[in-house]
Order: structure tokens, then sequence, then C-alpha cells
């Protein structure tokens, strides 16, 4: 897997792969990695990271992404996956979703004992065939 820091927008990002058709976004919000939510350097955060969600049975995807920040709103650490599927597909079902979540969070509290998460958010849209 590929390792790099995110400078744009991950509502963008999610928007304008949601306009390409089948799409699938998957978040970690509220971060904290040994204790802090902002990094200088995530080398050692983003490796945790991925030797976990490589653990995910079914799930692939191109890099991580770290959204970072240190500024006048406070501290804030996102991770994202670029170009996640599931078990070979970008839209999921309704229950799919809540397997990859609960996957997700086992695979987290399992193998990366310097991190921690608030939330995990999978966004999945598909577009209407029909719709011109």
């Amino acid at each position: 897997m590929a390792f790099e820091i995110n400078r744009d927008s991950i509502v963008q990002s999610f928007i304008l792969d949601t306009l390409k058709g089948e799409s699938l976004q998957i978040y970690l919000y509220g971060c904290n990695y040994n204790g802090s939510t902002h990094l200088a350097n995530p080398s050692a955060a983003l490796a945790e990271i991925n030797n976990a969600f490589n653990t995910v049975k079914y799930l692939d995807y191109k890099a991580i992404l770290i959204q970072s920040s240190l500024n006048d709103l406070g501290v804030a650490m996102v991770f994202a996956l670029d170009e996640a599927r599931y078990k070979d597909s970008k839209y999921l079902n309704p229950e799919y979703v809540v397997l990859l979540r609960i996957a997700i969070q086992n695979a987290l509290n399992n193998n990366a004992p310097n991190f921690t998460y608030g939330d995990v958010l999978i966004g999945t849209s598909q577009v209407d065939k029909d719709y011109n």
C-alpha cells in the first residue's frame, strides 16, 4: 500500500468520486495516535493503520490518506482510504456496510495498539442507471 498525506478536502473527494459513478468511502474520525491528534511525522501511524486494515478480509484500497491539522479551530486527525473496494465492489448493500464497519473496528481494536478513533464512517453510492 502507498502512503500519502492528503492536502485536499475529503468531502470534496467524496463528491467527485460519487459524480463519477459508484463510490465507497471509508473515514476514521476523532483519531489519536500515541496520545496526539496532530502528527509532525505520520509514518509510524500510517504503518500501524495499514497493518490493521490489511487484516480486514475482502478490503482493498490504493492508499491511506491522512488529514492532520493544527489551526485556529483546534487539532484534528482524520484517516481515509483512497479508492476503497470491498468484495471487489465500490457500492455496498446496507448489510455489507454493517459487516465492513464491524470488521474495521475489530481490526483497529486488535491490531493498532497505539491508535484510537472516535468513529468509523462508511459512505457508499451508486448512480441510478436510468438517470439521464
